[in-house]
């Protein structure tokens, strides 16, 4: 429960109170809930992948045992993840250490999201390229790049629409309004150079 939930349930009060006393998270459980909590869970995923990394370096098959490190093993992985979790909530330093970890995770949120963006291009690339080449001798594939094409493009346009809708009018927020009008020129300016093949 969060601790604004906690404060509009007057009558369950005594008992969360109770419990956060019994388990050690400070008054009103501040050491599990909000953004802190959120960090904690994080550092046990953190610390997962970059062991991982590290661990899994130049595998050149899945056959060797690193290899099997990385495909196998997921209870023991799992168990891991919990034991560095719960771990995280016994050491109250770390609460002094959040502005590190929001620096931490605004650097990782980007590196997070330039893979996805490169992988995502990269998927997109191949199934274009294959369907394309398919398309030459079945209309089928035709269709499906046609109908994927139009699909994709009225699923952006409800989407803007309803960011400018909920986002930005009803409290006339300049920076959503700003934010969603810029994304949306560029998507419409990428959109306009995908269809030229010489660019």
């Amino acid at each position: 429960m969060s601790y604004l939930i906690f404060l509009t349930i007057p009558q369950h009060r005594d008992n969360f109170e109770r419990f956060c006393s019994q388990i050690g998270a400070g008054e009103g459980c501040y050491r599990i809930i909000g953004y802190i909590g959120v960090y904690r869970i994080c550092l046990s995923l953190f610390t997962f992948h970059t062991l991982m990394t590290f661990l899994t370096i130049a595998v050149s098959s899945s056959q060797t045992f690193r290899g099997k490190i990385h495909n196998g093993y997921w209870l023991w992985k799992l168990f891991f993840i919990v034991s560095v979790w719960i771990t995280a909530y016994f050491f109250s330093y770390l609460e002094t250490l959040t502005r590190v970890w929001m620096i931490m995770g605004i650097v990782g949120g980007i590196l997070f999201v330039y893979v996805q963006h490169i992988t995502l291009i990269d998927f997109a690339y191949e199934i274009n390229g294959n369907w394309h080449n398919k398309s030459k001798t079945s209309i089928f594939y035709t269709l499906a790049i046609y109908i994927a094409t139009l699909s994709l493009y009225a699923v952006a346009i409800c989407a803007y629409t309803a960011f400018v809708l909920f986002y930005g009018l009803p409290r006339q927020c300049t920076l959503n309004l700003t934010v969603t009008g810029i994304n949306a020129g560029l998507t419409l300016l990428f959109a306009i150079c995908s269809a030229f093949s010489t660019i």
